[in-house]
């Protein structure tokens, strides 16, 4: 894995936060809702637009806010009888491309997949910090936004390098991730097995404490990524071969 060691937070543990059991209540069981809801959206979409859906998981955040009324269906969107209202689904960050990528996962790798552990660390730029001058000329309460926008992307860019990571030295254990259940007990065991790997991505003696969802949604955004430059460079040796 690429030197990352300007970047804030590290993992060398797992915690399971996103378990809800039958009958749970609250905000967790209300934030696991909402990502079922996204991800019933979102096999829905891959199954209608899988082309689209695709070119999205590629896409930059501001890139997709253009093209995501492309991929609205009305059949997609959760009924009132799910529980979970229309007007409720969100997809905050990277959510809508994490979900994507799961069900793209579901659809094209659903029996088997690539192994990933040959690939280099997807190329992917640092996070920068706004420029002083920049910041200089932002009111007190633009900053406070700015700093805030600054930290969400690191940790971004932190749990996708992990995810990667991850990918790349266990490639069946990613795979067999994206075809769990999202708060279930089968999730809950590919997490444990990839505990291993997990901590090898990062330096000894870092910590981030994070949530399963927190871990899967980069892992397998990340993880797709990877295959979709494994399914590449394989067919290029294949024309270079005739």
């Amino acid at each position: 894995m690429r030197q990352i060691g300007r970047a804030v937070l590290a993992c060398t543990a797992l915690v399971a936060t996103t378990h809800i059991a039958p009958g749970a209540s609250g905000k967790e069981s209300s934030q696991t809702d909402a990502l079922r809801s996204a991800k019933a959206f979102a096999d829905c979409i891959v199954k209608k637009r899988p082309e689209q859906a695709r070119e999205v998981v590629f896409l930059s955040r501001r890139d997709v806010d253009t093209r995501f009324p492309k991929l609205l269906d009305k059949e997609c969107l959760p009924h009132k009888s799910s529980g979970y209202f229309i007007s409720q689904l969100r997809f905050p960050g990277e959510t809508l491309h994490q979900m994507l990528a799961n069900a793209l996962i579901r659809l094209e790798y659903s029996s088997s997949g690539p192994d990933l552990s040959t690939l280099s660390p997807t190329d992917i730029p640092l996070p920068q910090a706004t420029a002083p001058e920049l910041l200089a000329k932002m009111s007190a309460k633009e900053r406070e936004a700015d700093a805030a926008r600054f930290s969400a992307l690191q940790n971004w860019y932190m749990l996708y390098m992990l995810g990667d990571c991850v990918s790349r030295r266990d490639s069946e254990g990613v795979r067999a991730l994206a075809l769990t259940d999202i708060a279930s007990a089968e999730e809950k065991a590919i997490i444990g097995r990839l505990q291993p790997q997990i901590a090898g991505c990062w330096s000894a003696g870092q910590t981030l404490r994070m949530s399963i969802s927190d871990f899967r949604g980069p892992a397998l955004r990340a993880y797709y990524h990877l295959a979709s430059r494994f399914a590449a460079e394989s067919d290029k040796s294949k024309e270079a071969a005739e």
